[in-house]
């Protein structure tokens, strides 16, 4: 089984939730790890643990692309959303 964790990492993990993590994965679970900011610390992730990192310039190049691609979805919430003929 796998857990997805997301936290912050300003200052790596806190205590606890690293605990858990070491936890989890004693217990065999995999952990893959979304920081919303990420800088070392005390508690930073084990090498078994999948870190996956965000890069603020791809994020904002990627949001054109995500929108035209998902324009259907998008509109037809906003139609359902918006509809002033009822």
């Amino acid at each position: 089984m796998r857990i997805g964790v997301i936290a912050t990492m300003k200052k790596g993990l806190e205590q606890f939730i690293y605990r858990e993590l070491t936890f989890f994965t004693a217990q065999g679970l995999s952990v893959s790890l979304f920081p919303t900011k990420f800088n070392p610390g005390l508690y930073n992730p084990r090498p078994e643990w999948q870190l996956y990192r965000w890069h603020p310039l791809l994020v904002l190049l990627l949001q054109p692309i995500f929108f035209f691609s998902h324009r259907s979805g998008i509109s037809n919430c906003c139609a359902k959303r918006f509809d002033f003929a009822h």
